[in-house]
């Protein structure tokens, strides 16, 4: 089978997981929802990514995480007059101008140095060529590419088609991986005895954000996401068995710098457009 593999560098990320707030923990690897993010930024229109279901598979490592201390700024009007005793004011003394807003102190925790590996599987062969010329028109795109804060840009090493092999593996990689849940495997129906692969396969139980909509609660509009039931594969270690099928994967074989590398693939279901 033919899928689409993409892959990058960034120096620094944070994937935030949502409930965090005053000590802002990140994800190990980007989840669903800002690598979509990233699918949509390049190719310009969301609508295109979403006219079939399709799978998608992310790989990430980093070599540290740090704790940054910072302060993130509060607009809201409330949290100005609170600083100020009065919206129009921002005079805390005589000629002492500041700010508008409040401030709160935050801890981020930040990855450094991602190598990351996206792939892409879709029924669709021309969605391969849509992103890839997509690259190449970045004056269509709704902002530079980026993954989770605006700031964290990434370098783009290469996007190809790739051809899977389905064979046994055993071993490690240097990758972490998101593993879905039977219900969530886009090729359930070609593993019929994955059930055993997901429950053999040791990581802690998650659910990750997909995709979202906006909705409107008591005037204001938030983000309502969809989640997907994942394990994170830490171990980066897949085992085998000789009597059974159901540690069979597609597996990607590539060579670098003269080294054969390989990944076992298993694709997450992302849900197109209901017609």
């Amino acid at each position: 089978m033919e899928a689409l593999r993409i892959k990058l560098e960034m120096p620094q990320a944070h994937f935030r997981k949502p409930w965090a707030f005053s000590i802002r923990h990140t994800y190990l690897a980007p989840p669903f929802s800002t690598v979509i993010g990233l699918l949509c930024n390049i190719i310009g229109n969301g609508e295109e990514l979403f006219e079939e279901d399709f799978g998608l598979a992310i790989f990430s490592k980093f070599s540290s995480m740090d704790c940054e201390y910072t302060w993130l700024r509060n607009l809201r009007v409330k949290a100005h007059k609170s600083k100020y005793l009065s919206k129009v004011n921002r005079e805390l003394s005589k000629n002492n101008i500041e700010h508008p807003g409040g401030q709160s102190p935050v801890r981020i925790f930040v990855l450094n140095n991602l190598e990351i590996k996206l792939y892409l599987f879709s029924e669709n062969n021309a969605l391969y060529n849509r992103i890839r010329q997509g690259l190449k028109e970045p004056e269509k795109w709704y902002s530079h590419l980026h993954l989770g804060r605006s700031e964290d840009w990434i370098n783009l090493k290469s996007v190809e088609k790739v051809k899977l092999k389905r064979e046994k593996y055993a071993g490690k990689t240097g990758f972490l991986t998101w593993v879905p849940s039977p219900t969530e495997h886009y090729h359930k129906t070609e593993f019929p005895d994955y059930q055993k692969t997901f429950q053999k396969l040791s990581g802690r139980s998650l659910i990750v954000p997909e995709k979202y909509e906006m909705v409107e609660i008591e005037n204001t509009v938030l983000r309502n996401f969809n989640w997907k039931k994942v394990k994170i594969l830490e171990s980066q270690l897949y085992p085998i068995t000789l009597t059974s099928d159901c540690f069979e994967y597609f597996l990607d074989h590539e060579i670098d710098n003269g080294k054969e590398i390989i990944t076992p693939v298993i694709f997450t279901r992302i849900k197109g457009e209901d017609k």
